[in-house]
This record gives C-alpha cells, structure tokens and sequence, in this order.
C-alpha cells in the first residue's frame, strides 16, 4: 500500500466518525453482537433510575404508554406527591398569589383554611380527600395507576373527587373553582392577556347533583389550583370559614407521544393537520384559521435548508445545537399544526420499541417492516414499496399509508414570500431567495430554474420522478442492510449508553451522529439504483479495495456510511458531482474550479476543499464538519475507489430538504426524546442541572467557541419561539439560553 493509503487508513475512523458528529474518543461503545436479540435489558442498565426511564418512557416493558408518566421511580413517589400538593397547607401557609398580567395587581387574598370539615361544625374529618384526573381526551390512568400527571389542553378533562379512594355521592352539589397561576416572569402574547387574565381570577363551576365529577377544557399550558366547596358553604358566616372539601394544583400540558400510542382521533387529527399545511397557501390558512402562526408545510422545508447554509455557518447542524435547533424549528411546525386543531402535539417514531418487538435476525432488516408505522394505517412505504420493480428507474412513491401520494412542491418560487414574518424579513428573506430563486447562486439544485423545479438536487433519477415523496423503508440494495444498518439502528442498549455519558458534549455527540440520529436518513429513506448492482466494481486503482464489488463493501457499517453520506455534504452542495437517472459522474468544471477531491492530481486531501469559511476554528464542530466532510469525500472517491458512484435514495434523503417526507418529522422528535433523558440523566447523577445542563461549559470543553448561533448566550435566528420574559421585548430574536430556560421542566408546555 502506497504512503497515501497508510495515511488515509490511519485518518479515516476518526473521519468517518467525525464526519457524522461522533468521536471515538468520547462516545461510549456498544457490543450489539450481544444486544440483539436481548429480552433482559438488566446487563446494560447502570442505576434502576437509568433502567426506569428507557422503560417506562420507551417502552421496554411493552405498556401502554397512554399517560405521559416518567419513570417508574416517579410511579413509586406519585402517590407521595399527590397526596402532598392535595393536603390543605398548614395554618398561616401561604399559597401562590396570582396577578393579573393586565394591572400587575395581586388578585386574590390568601387561602388560609383549617383542618378539612366533613359538613358538620366541629367534626375534624380525617378522610383522605384527593382531586384527580381521571380522563383526559381519549386517555386514562394505566393499570396501577389512579391519576392522570397532567391534563392537556383543549382536550376534555375529566377531574374527580375521591375520599378514601372511592368517589363519594353524599354530597349535594359541589362547587369547583379553578384558577390559573402564570409566572410572574413571563409575558404571554397580547391576542391571550385577556384569557389570562379571566383565568386568574378563577372560573367557578357548579358540578351536578350528587356528582362527584366535572369536565372542564384546560386551554393554556402551565399551573392551575382547583378547590372543592360543597352547598354547606353557603351556610358559612364567612368566607374565611368556608368549608374546603379538597384542593390541589394540577398542570396542563401538550402530551408528545410514541405515534403508536395516540388515539385514533389524535392521529386523525395530526393528518389531518398535516395535509391542510400541505394543501393550503401561508395566506390561505391564516385567513381559513385566523392564526399567525399557519405556514404551509413547503415553508418548513425551505426554511431547513436555507437556514442550513447559512452564509455564517449552517443554524441547524454540525455544532452542538443541532438538535435544540431541530427541535425550535420543528416547535414552530407544531404551532402551525395546531392553527388548525389545538389540542395537536408533536408525535414521535420510537425505534428502540420497534427494534425490540419486530427486529428478527433470522429474517433480517425486512423483519422492521412488520411494524405498523410502515403499513397502511400510518407512514407506508413499507412492505409495498420493498421488492426491486422491473423498471429500475422507478422513483418507488409512497402510495399506502395515512400519507400516500404526498406530492412534492413542483418550484421554488414564492415560498420565500410564503414565510414571511416567522424569521426577521430583513435578513432571512433576501438570502432565502438567493438559496431558492436565483439561477446559479445555489450549486446543490439539479435545476437552476426555480419556476420549472422544486427540490432537486444531484442524484440519479431522472427530472420526471419527483410528483410525490418516495421511499423503500429498511432497504438498502436488499440485503446488504442485514450487516451494515442494524449495528446503526437505535435499541435499548444504545440509549442505555447514552445515559451513561460524563457531559452534555459526549451526549452529543452520540445522539446527532449515525446512531440515533443519521441511521434515518439511510433506512427509512431506502438506498437502492443509481447503476449499481452486483457486477459494480471499485476503480482498479483504489488504494484500498481496488476492484471490489462495491454491494459487498456496503455489507459494513463504516463502509456504508463513507459510501452513504460523505459525497453527499460538502462536495453535492457545491455541484461537484452531475448526475443522470443511470447514475453520476465527476463535473470536471466545477472540480477543478473547486478543487473537489483535490482535483486535478487526487493525490491528497485538501482539507480546505471544496468548502471552507472563517468561522470553522479548530475544535469547534464546524471546523470538524467542513475538515472531515472535504477529505471524507476524496477518501469516498479516490482511497476507496468508489468514485462518483451513488445511489438513488427516497425523499427523506441525506440532505437538508429531507423533510418533504413527513415520517422526518416524528423520526427528529424521538432525538429530542431521547435528548431529554439524557439531560435527566446528568442530573440525577449530579453532573449538570437545568436549564443548561452544562451547554455553557462547552467552550471549555472544547477550548474554542461554537461558530456562531451555535453557543448559548448567541442571538439565534428564532422570535416568538416561546414565551418573552417581562425584560424582554415581545417578537425580538431569542437566545439560546432563554430558549433553554422557557423549555426547562419547571416553564415548558410540553412532556415526552
């Protein structure tokens, strides 16, 4: 082996690692030879906390998850909690005082109550009284379970008043009044100050006749008290003396559930959703649901890839706030999808469960198609799409499941236009247009003309195949994905891992990498065609594998991921490749203008080639990216021999306007799941704490800053993200670190 082989071999599992946001030396490894197939998960658990939170939240245990309930630990200390926050507080113990957000003026004196009386002066009842929710929208408490932990908003809740566990009938007609707590610190948007204000002083309702129950519809996220009077009250002299059957606080929050565990009308519903976006203009929708927030669902795409190649450095990967950056633009999605129902959160796709029930080894990767998520009653593209078609151009539409036939945007024109006042318009919309409209400007486009095409990049398919979103879910050139995407499929084990991590950056770094994050874009997207079958060889003159069936290669991990996604980043995004629908080759112009695969000798990797900017520094992530992307690339095309070969893939593809598909969607929020028990997981140990959880150290770290709108005091490029605080000036740019802290366990209106 020449010296340049000897080089690139020592090089390339740091490249192929780094390339995909991981890093051998922080990221914990896992024996999956050992994993599949594991029904007892014991052997990888660290701590029965760790082992709690990837059983009860990602279903090990294979319960119906219908209520967001934590861990099991919280199961153990709920019944604890509840009877704590539904005892009367102590004489003289002062309750949260609310004010109105209008005057700022406190509104209520405090509740000071005695000993619970049983209807009779003088008789001290020493009965367990407790207010709780037993339904909320189509769901209800588990087995072992008698309280829903939070109630949802415009969903009908169900609130039930129990003493010594049984719904009592002896009263005459209670009287429950429920009031609403905001943070004194946070402003709520001037079309809801009104309803907040009505909310704070208390809505009274009257149950019926010997009704231990009411229904009531929570609308705004956050804290509430209820209290329980009966008739007899009405006998007090006072109220100060007035008899207080039960209280208790109760908090309402969307519930962002497993896609398999929503109700049928919830799944409905978010289809729905998702088709109004698809069907209706930015302006047609605003008009139909009077809400600022409807975008159509185009616009999400395009803002996805133009915020991706941001002049300054991509605002949405590669740094370590990739995944907060995902999960900000994909919340400004969920606000648009609840315009049209509000009681809408984001769902997620849980592999790891997946894995574990269906993964078969002795059938193989195909074993995952046995999932319903790839079936009729969800995202299809499963069992229909995965045997090979006599036509091999055949661009494989999705036409089963919830979103068959999803057609794809046919230009580029006016989806600038369409997202206008979601970014700040001065900035955001001229370079939109330049990404978007301007011919030549923007080298990734198959099509410079924006009025003839929409989002097509260089692949190999022909300019015709692109009407709907496409896909071969798990198929990757048949079998070849038996060996090489399973070890990259997300299991109990992996997550485990995960929780074991020291910082926020090992975390990371595991979480944004192929593993739980890349695998995606390879198996639920398909890799399939492109001229490449089982006589495809690698050039004779590789440095390492030369003249080797490139499928038989693919058979491995590393291999498969050089192949997958390092000629797909930097290289695709400047037009060094052109391509065909019988395959791609080298565009010379563009190579030897750019230097692509250090054109024109090959010799060595240019590390600076064919994309560089003045904030890649050394040790940040950028620079990891653009370093090893640029010689990942040359080791795809000239040490491995692979060339300009590549393969034609489906719609939720290795790029940045994957999110045509809409299975992106609830693949993404499962990260964020697992982000936030990760997170958990360093707070338990006493690592890190909320809001932040050690994101600030991260120049230490490293020993250099993110590029910027990466680092947690940067102005990112989000506004009305989430709630102002009453500092801060209503529609500006957020920061991270205010983002963070509003999505923080003690602010946000959300839970996994």
């Amino acid at each position: 082996m020449n010296s340049i082989g000897k080089r690139s071999i020592l090089l390339g599992s740091f490249l192929i690692l780094s390339a995909l946001g991981e890093e051998p030396q922080t990221t914990a490894l896992v024996d999956y030879d050992t994993v599949f197939g594991t029904i007892n998960f014991s052997e990888v658990r660290t701590s029965p906390s760790f082992a709690d939170l990837l059983e009860i939240e990602l279903g090990t245990l294979d319960e119906n998850l219908n209520t967001p309930s934590i861990t099991k630990e919280e199961t153990k200390t709920s019944k604890a909690k509840n009877d704590k926050i539904t005892k009367l507080p102590k004489k003289n113990e002062k309750l949260y005082e609310p004010k109105n957000p209008k005057t700022g003026k406190k509104l209520s004196k405090t509740i000071k109550t005695k000993a619970l009386k049983n209807g009779k002066k003088g008789k001290t009842n020493h009965e367990n009284t407790e207010i709780l929710i037993v339904q909320t929208g189509d769901y209800s408490p588990t087995d072992g379970q008698r309280n829903m932990q939070i109630a949802e908003p415009f969903k009908n809740t169900r609130l039930t008043l129990f003493i010594n566990h049984t719904s009592p009938t002896k009263y005459e007609e209670l009287t429950w009044k429920i009031k609403f707590h905001p943070k004194e610190d946070e402003q709520w948007s001037s079309d809801l100050v009104d309803e907040v204000s009505n909310l704070v002083d208390g809505i009274v309702l009257k149950g019926e006749k010997s009704q231990s129950s009411i229904e009531y519809m929570f609308k705004l996220p956050g804290k509430y008290t209820v209290n329980v009077t009966d008739k007899t009250a009405k006998k007090a002299r006072n109220l100060s003396n007035k008899y207080i059957i039960a209280q208790t606080e109760i908090r309402v929050a969307y519930a962002r559930r497993d896609v398999i565990d929503l109700s049928p009308q919830d799944w409905n519903n978010y289809v729905g959703a998702i088709w109004e976006l698809k069907n209706l203009s930015s302006e047609d929708g605003k008009k139909k649901y009077n809400c600022k927030y409807f975008y159509n669902i185009d616009v999400f795409t395009t803002m996805h890839g133009v915020h991706s190649h941001n002049q300054t450095c991509d605002q949405l990967h590669f740094s370590i706030m990739q995944e907060q950056a995902h999960h900000a633009w994909m919340t400004l999605l969920e606000k648009a999808l609840q315009c049209v129902n509000p009681s809408i959160s984001m769902p997620f796709y849980n592999v790891a469960k997946d894995f574990h029930n269906f993964y078969d080894k002795e059938v193989g990767i195909k074993s995952m198609l046995n999932s319903p998520i790839f079936g009729p009653e969800y995202f299809g593209g499963g069992h229909a799409n995965w045997e090979d078609r006599e036509d091999p151009h055949d661009p494989y539409y999705v036409q089963d499941g919830r979103f068959a036939n999803f057609s794809l945007r046919q230009n580029r024109t006016g989806l600038c236009d369409e997202s206008s006042g979601i970014f700040n318009d001065e900035v955001y919309l001229p370079f939109c247009k330049k990404i978007m409209e301007e011919p030549g400007y923007h080298k990734q486009w198959a099509n410079p003309d924006a009025e003839k095409s929409g989002f097509t990049l260089h692949e190999p398919r022909d300019a015709s195949a692109y009407k709907y979103v496409s896909a071969r879910r798990w198929h990757v050139y048949g079998s070849v994905g038996d060996t090489s995407v399973i070890p990259l499929i997300p299991n109990y084990a992996m997550l485990a891992t995960v929780l074991t991590q020291q910082n926020v950056v090992e975390q990371f770094l595991t979480i944004s990498g192929a593993l739980i994050h890349g695998y995606a874009h390879i198996a639920l997207s398909g890799m399939w065609g492109g001229g490449i079958d089982e006589f495809t060889k690698t050039t004779a003159t590789a440095p390492v594998n030369p003249n080797v069936p490139i499928l038989e290669l693919l058979k491995d991990a590393s291999m498969l991921q050089v192949f997958a996604w390092l000629d797909e980043l930097t290289t695709r995004n400047v037009g060094c490749m052109a391509c065909s629908k019988t395959g791609c080759e080298l565009n010379s112009d563009v190579a030897l203008t750019l230097g692509c695969y250090n054109a024109p000798d090959f010799t060595t990797p240019d590390m600076q080639k064919p994309q560089w900017n003045e904030y890649a520094i050394r040790g940040n992530r950028w620079h990891n990216y653009l370093e090893s992307s640029n010689v990942g690339a040359w080791m795809k095309f000239v040490l491995y021999g692979f060339g300009a070969h590549h393969a034609n893939s489906g719609t939720f593809s290795r790029s940045a306007w994957a999110n045509q598909d809409p299975i992106f969607y609830a693949h993404h929020a499962f990260t964020f799941v697992v982000g936030d028990l990760a997170a958990k997981s360093l707070e338990e140990r006493g690592i890190a704490s909320a809001p932040l959880y050690g994101l600030d150290m991260v120049p230490q770290i490293n020993g250099v800053k993110e590029c910027p709108g990466h680092n947690v005091d940067d102005t990112t490029v989000f506004k009305n993200l989430v709630r102002y605080k009453s500092s801060q000036e209503q529609g500006s740019e957020h920061t991270w670190a205010h983002i963070l802290e509003m999505w923080s366990p003690e602010r946000r209106d959300f839970e996994w």
